[in-house]
């Protein structure tokens, strides 16, 4: 049996330390570290470092025009900041259907990212509206775009020693999030959608971005079709315009939620739908 040791940084420094260590594994809302623990993820054992007692962490607040949100920030504490509601409103979209309650006490911004699955709920309004990460290590910080995190199925681009800190996110009033599961609550998610528009007064779409989950192996930005609907009116029927490009970029798999075939009617009608809400939101 694998042996795992713990350890409660008591400060920044001490735990960039701890983190260049081997086996050391980042413990912050523990959401899914037994999950993992259970299905192998760590098979030489490990140290974990605790990081929740860390205030650099945690928090939102204003910063040059942008929002910074905390590595260590909730779930909860997401949907319980009127800054969210108002400023990111497809972070607050997925934040109303993540989990359940008691997980999303726990479950932080942060571990969303680190966890790096492709059905990360918080993840794909976040590529949509082109927020960055900034990464901590005893090296320095640096910041790089989310969709740069991910290489595959709970793989990242993290070096080693390197900690999430906080996730930089722009104002994107016109932004919404969809989500199809198995189930209202407690469900990973069938497939996902996020979009971040800004349109003229007519209701021309002249810029979006674009992003789809569990579709892929990783959280999926979807460059050309961003480029198709600039031009087109919200009014319109999206779907047929939608579908084919959608379908060409999107590789999904079968497994025990859904079908590949499934998945791939589906990501264009979610998609279509964060758009038209995304589209009602930068009138009202």
């Amino acid at each position: 049996m694998a042996d795992y040791s713990y350890i409660k940084a008591k400060n920044i420094k001490q735990a960039m330390e701890l983190l260049e260590q081997p086996n050391s594994i980042v413990s912050a809302g523990g959401s899914v570290l037994l999950l993992m623990i259970k299905e192998g993820a760590f098979p030489n054992g490990g140290q974990f470092v605790d990081i929740t007692g860390l205030p650099e962490l945690r928090g939102i607040t204003f910063e040059d025009g942008k929002l910074r949100i905390g590595a260590l920030v909730t779930v909860r504490e997401l949907l319980n900041s009127p800054l969210v509601a108002e400023y990111l409103p497809a972070l607050f979209d997925a934040c109303s259907v993540f989990a359940d309650p008691l997980t999303r006490n726990t479950a932080t911004i942060g571990g969303n990212f680190a966890v790096s699955s492709p059905s990360a709920d918080c993840v794909i309004p976040l590529i949509a509206i082109g927020a960055q990460l900034e990464l901590l290590s005893k090296a320095g910080k640096r910041i790089i775009a989310c969709e740069e995190l991910f290489c595959g199925p709970g793989q990242n681009t993290l070096k080693k020693g390197e900690l999430i800190s906080a996730v930089i996110a722009p104002f994107a009033l016109s932004s919404a999030f969809c989500k199809q599961g198995l189930r209202k609550a407690m469900a990973i998610s069938v497939a996902t959608a996020a979009a971040s528009l800004s349109l003229d007064c007519e209701g021309i779409i002249t810029s979006c971005r674009l992003a789809l989950g569990s579709v892929a192996p990783v959280p999926l930005r979807i460059y050309a079709t961003e480029k198709l609907l600039v031009g087109k009116n919200i009014n319109d029927d999206l779907l047929p315009v939608l579908r084919d490009s959608v379908k060409q970029q999107i590789k999904p798999i079968d497994d025990c939620r859904s079908t590949a075939e499934y998945r791939l009617e589906l990501a264009p009608v979610l998609l279509s739908r964060a758009v038209v809400l995304a589209g009602k939101r930068y009138f009202n």
